[in-house]
């Protein structure tokens, strides 16, 4: 008799499927520790609270709320009754093709997501594009506009503060 290899038992186990072996190794030995990115940490995503998604609450906002002009975007504002800001994010069809709206309204969500913890009272939000950019703006100059119009926002809170008697 000839002497067989040891076999490696417990490093591979048996093929499934087209060949592809299986680890044998618990599923929680496998993963790598990846660091959390900025949406897991304080501050970062765009949770569902803070999305303004009802179809009353945004036509409250848009017929009785302020409108603020900042150079592509535009803003309808009104304070919010509960403990956070809301935001909701639009573009129009005639701001360019699906991709480009679409585009648009990831960039407008990336700088409320880095951008949201600068207002200092809670107000509900509704950014929005009326025309087509030419051409199609950097994520910079959409989060300039937005935390603009959040620096807008705290001045004329604490303008009101002050006038309020207590």
């Amino acid at each position: 008799m000839t002497a067989r290899p040891p076999s490696k038992a417990g490093t591979r186990s048996q093929t499934k499927g087209r060949g592809k072996p299986l680890l044998a190794s618990a599923p929680s030995e496998r993963r790598e520790e990846r660091p959390l990115d900025s949406a897991q940490t304080k501050g970062g995503g765009y949770p569902k609270r803070i999305r303004l998604s009802s179809r009353k609450e945004i036509t409250r906002v848009f017929e009785a709320g302020a409108y603020r002009r900042l150079g592509l975007l535009h803003a309808k504002y009104l304070p919010a009754a509960g403990p956070e800001s809301r935001f909701m994010v639009s573009a129009r069809r005639r701001v360019g093709s699906a991709p480009v709206r679409n585009r648009l309204k990831r960039l407008m969500r990336e700088a409320l997501r880095q951008n949201r913890l600068l207002l200092e009272q809670p107000y509900d939000i509704c950014f929005f594009v009326r025309d087509a950019p030419e051409p199609l703006p950097t994520f910079n100059k959409v989060a300039v506009e937005i935390s603009a119009c959040f620096r807008y926002l705290n001045q004329k809170g604490r303008a009101n503060r002050v006038g309020d008697p207590e």
